[in-house]
């Protein structure tokens, strides 16, 4: 993996364009400034200099990064400035940095490069060549390396279980989206059920056999005896993702079907009475 010349060895590596098509280009700037707190944080762990100066040093950077939270942090350290000191040296910094502060624009990543003195380095890698030699090719633009964040999908990143999830229903036994921000957040579990919408159903059935979307309606969500099927499968299956066909029949399907059942009851109500035609 690519090194720098203070030793920083990058984890992953992401395509540039990433973070400009999904128009979140501010993990370049959560990587600088990653980068730079602990460049500092190295400085100050190295220097003999007396506490005081030290304190003034670790404020000024803060200070440039966040000046709300540099305020705060000197009300609340001014008095113990060697415990605080200290707590850099043994763990870094923590900056308590809120989506969209306004602080955090590109003039405040010039402005922490020139007065902390942040320079890219020369970047390098190795790899093999065919006679096993080891080989360091150096890259062309020099860079840093900084570490990024990386979460976990789910409403509560912490203690929560990812990839499962299970959904409401109705009376008839339809998959529902709860309304209530209360239900959604009561379970750690995700609560989002499988099903499509009006659009989705208006795609499907413009693109593909009828009896296909039926088969993927009542398999996931409309069909209860089609929906324990493949909940067999997935249990049972030695290899469940490999899955590529649930053994019911189309016609078992549609005789099961609670949205036809449904609809048929509603329209016999007023006379109307639905059968199949093949």
């Amino acid at each position: 993996m690519p090194i720098t010349e203070d030793g920083q060895i990058a984890d992953l590596l992401i395509s540039g364009e990433s973070p400009f098509n999904r128009l979140n280009d501010g993990q370049y700037t959560e990587e600088f400034i990653n980068y730079a707190s602990e460049t500092i944080h190295n400085r100050i762990k190295a220097s003999a200099a007396p506490v005081d100066e030290l304190y003034e040093y670790a404020m000024k950077y803060i200070e440039l990064v966040r000046p709300v939270y540099a305020k705060y942090l000197r009300e609340e350290t001014s008095k113990n400035k060697e415990d605080f000191v200290n707590a850099i040296k043994d763990d870094g910094f923590y900056l308590i940095i809120p989506p969209f502060c306004k602080n955090i624009v590109p003039e405040t990543i010039k402005r922490i490069s020139v007065e902390m003195g942040i320079e890219q380095q020369t970047i390098t890698y190795a790899n093999y060549d065919d006679k096993g030699n080891r080989v360091v090719h150096v890259i062309k633009d020099k860079g840093i390396i900084g570490s990024k964040y990386l979460y976990l999908l789910g409403k509560i990143p912490i203690d929560s279980v990812n990839c499962v999830e299970y959904g409401y229903t109705s009376q008839f036994g339809l998959p529902i989206r709860p309304n209530s921000k209360t239900v959604k957040t009561q379970s750690l579990i995700g609560s989002t059920p499988c099903r499509y919408g009006e659009d989705e159903t208006l795609i499907l059935c413009l693109s593909m056999d009828p009896n296909v979307v039926k088969r993927m309606y009542g398999i996931y969500a409309t069909s209860p005896v089609a929906r324990n099927m493949m909940q067999y499968q997935l249990l049972t299956a030695p290899k469940p993702t490999d899955i590529d066909h649930i053994p019911i029949s189309t016609e078992d399907i549609i005789k099961s079907d609670v949205s036809i059942a449904l609809l048929k009851h509603q329209l016999a109500e007023v006379g109307y009475e639905i059968i199949q035609l093949n």
